[in-house]
This record gives structure tokens, C-alpha cells and sequence, in this order.
């Protein structure tokens, strides 16, 4: 929303459906939230129960993102495209569309790579690959703390940039929070991952 706010303009592909039955809270393929323009490309917000389905409805999302961006690329040019996606595969796939365009391929990552926070669930192969090449297909990335910087600045390739974008509360966004505080006196609560 910052971004929007500077006055460029913005459009976020949910390559990947986010809502599960039957919880489901947006039924809504496209949109616009607080001027920012979104669009589910595989027609679909509900990511499905059956592996066969969610595998398909995945690379429907990739394609169809794909082919949407290289659209709109020739009608306005695109000057940077933001990945927020963990995954390896999504990544490189839209590293290919970057290259091909000569838009800039910024990665905002707000974490430490999966292969080290869950060694377990990643092989040794994985593990060298994330670490060692996949921070190199980016342009530039975006990180939230000093910590992280100085953990990925040794893990991207020579000339890219690395930048800290610090996470910051919206106090707008509780303003329809009415209930009265339990506690006494102010208090700070935060709940992470």
C-alpha cells in the first residue's frame, strides 16, 4: 500500500489460491483493496482438498500470470517485478519473463531461507542450491531487518542491491477495534511466527 501510495502503479498476482474450504473469506477473483489492484489468474480463490487438482490450479496460476504480465508489458511497460513467492520454481520461471523484458527482479524476503529453518524437511541438494545460487537470480532485495541483510548481502550476486524495508504497524487498520483493553495500563503485544 506504501508504494501505491507514492503514486506507482501497482498490480498483485495470487498466482497460488490462498482460501480453504470451507473457511472461506474472499470469493472475490480480482479486486481492488485500498487502491491496490489484486487478480487470482486461475479464476480461483479456493486452493482445492485433492493434490491432482492443486497441482494443476498451480500451474494455472503460473501460466496465466506469465502470459497476463508479458501482456501488460506491451501496453505500459513494467519496471519492476516484486516476488514475495518462497518458491524456487516460481522464481526462476519469472526470472526467465524478467530477462526477457529487461524488468528489474526485486525479491522481498522477511525471513531466513527454508532450508535452514526446517533442515529436516529440505535435502542437502536443496539446501546448497538456496543458499548459494537462488539469492543470485535477483535484481535486488528487500529485507526487514539488519540482521537479514547482513546474512543475504553474501548471498547475492555482485552488482544487485540490498535494501531494508522495516515492518511497520498500520494503526488504521484497528481502528474499528472497539473492546475495552483487560490490562491496566498500556501494553505492546506482538505474535509472530
Amino acid at each position: 500500500q506504501g508504494i501505491n501510495e507514492l503514486g506507482h502503479k501497482i498490480k498483485i498476482y495470487c498466482i497460488r489460491p490462498a482460501e480453504r474450504s470451507p473457511n472461506v473469506i474472499n470469493k472475490n477473483v480480482q479486486g481492488i483493496v485500498d487502491g491496490v489492484q489484486y487478480v487470482y489468474p486461475a479464476k480461483t480463490t479456493i486452493w482445492p482438498n485433492s493434490k491432482i487438482e492443486r497441482i494443476y490450479i498451480y500451474l494455472k496460476g503460473i501460466i496465466l500470470t506469465w502470459k497476463s504480465i508479458n501482456q501488460q508489458h506491451k501496453i505500459e511497460k513494467i519496471d519492476v517485478l516484486l516476488s514475495y513467492s518462497y518458491s524456487i520454481l516460481i522464481n526462476n520461471f519469472f526470472r526467465i519473463l524478467s530477462k526477457l523484458h529487461k524488468i528489474k527482479f526485486v525479491y522481498f524476503v522477511d525471513e531466513y531461507p527454508y532450508s535452514i529453518l526446517y533442515p529436516k524437511k529440505y535435502g542437502p541438494i536443496y539446501r546448497w542450491y538456496e543458499l548459494n545460487h537462488f539469492y543470485k537470480i535477483f535484481d535486488s532485495l528487500l529485507v526487514i531487518t539488519t540482521p537479514l541483510k547482513e546474512f543475504y548481502e553474501t548471498r547475492i550476486k555482485q552488482n544487485a542491491k540490498i535494501d531494508i524495508i522495516p515492518m511497520t504497524v498500520q494503526p488504521k487498520r484497528f481502528e474499528s477495534v472497539l473492546e475495552e483493553s483487560l490490562f491496566p495500563k498500556p501494553y505492546f503485544a506482538y505474535a509472530g511466527y
